[in-house]
């Protein structure tokens, strides 16, 4: 029996495990960081950052995002097996941008001001 389709999950929400979406989403960046060797780029991307997984989460739960970024990642993959060079710079800058994109204007919104707190200078 094949694994059910991540879309599929989310009509369900019982179904649909974002802590496992999050790990294959991270590992799939990992892989195009190694492919393009860019791993010094990726390690401090990804060392211990509070505020940057909370980010994450508040994009993926708050701005419900998982569809926006399985299309992204489906698409990147119709490009690579095109060889469409052109195409991939473009979707790239949109994909990486989707968080500040979707949740741009909710960041500072009462809405989600339990999830930041203003710095200390």
């Amino acid at each position: 029996m094949s694994p059910a389709s991540p879309v599929a999950e989310l009509d369900d929400p019982e179904a649909f495990d974002l802590n496992d979406f999050l790990k294959k989403d991270l590992d799939m960046h990992e892989l195009w960081f190694r492919a393009t060797d860019k791993m010094f780029l990726w390690q401090q991307l990804t060392d211990p950052q509070a505020d940057y997984s909370r980010f994450i989460r508040l994009d993926m739960v708050g701005a419900k995002n998982v569809p926006d970024v399985i299309k992204d990642h489906t698409r990147m993959m119709e490009i690579i097996d095109a060889k469409d060079e052109s195409a991939i710079e473009p979707l790239l800058t949109h994909h990486l941008y989707g968080g500040v994109r979707r949740l741009g204007g909710k960041i500072f919104s009462e809405e989600y001001s339990m999830y930041f707190q203003e710095a200390v200078l």
